[in-house]
């Protein structure tokens, strides 16, 4: 009886140390999925907080000194907002930020847009807004809008340099003159 129990106790370390490696393995993974959770949310907290001063700063530029660059969608109602066009994105058509870093951020601009037309709703398709980068005018008046209302939306973007994630912020300025 004792040569056939020889084998039984090594099949039950075996399986023992079996049942013990699946058990490491799965805290192993839950740990690194904790790790991944906690970098996402450390990653999202630094581009939201970079484009939330870099926002501020543009809003704050603009109302001190509403001769930056100005851009405008285009041609409403069938073209898309002006910060949608990855061209309205070149250096040439963004505010110009200084003096600031942000460890991590790639890349961070803004870009305001005058938005003064869609305080009319349209049901044309080809109402028409001049493409321009200029100084920004004292709100031209649409047909329909008082000239003395001005429309302007900010966007604030910051493209972290790890894994080149993006985000965008927007506010928008109303004024009259």
């Amino acid at each position: 009886m004792q040569q056939n129990q020889r084998g039984f106790v090594l099949i039950v370390v075996l399986m023992l140390l079996v049942s013990l490696s699946l058990i490491v393995t799965a805290q192993i993974r839950h740990a690194t999925g904790g790790q991944m959770i906690t970098s996402n949310s450390s990653q999202y907290a630094l581009a939201e907080t970079a484009a939330q001063t870099v926002l501020r700063y543009c809003e704050s530029q603009f109302m001190v000194s509403p001769n930056l660059r100005v851009t405008t969608p285009g041609v409403r109602g069938t073209d898309t907002a002006a910060w949608r066009n990855p061209a309205k994105w070149l250096a040439s058509e963004t505010v110009p930020i200084t003096g600031v870093n942000f460890p991590g951020v790639q890349t961070f601009s803004c870009l305001i847009e005058d938005a003064t037309s869609e305080l009319v709703p349209s049901s044309l398709s080809n109402d028409v807004n001049p493409e321009s980068v200029a100084a920004a005018p004292l709100c031209a008046a649409a047909g329909g809008v008082s000239p003395t209302m001005c429309k302007y939306r900010v966007t604030a973007r910051v493209v972290l340099a790890q894994g080149q994630r993006q985000m965008n912020l927007q506010s928008e300025i109303r004024f009259g003159i």
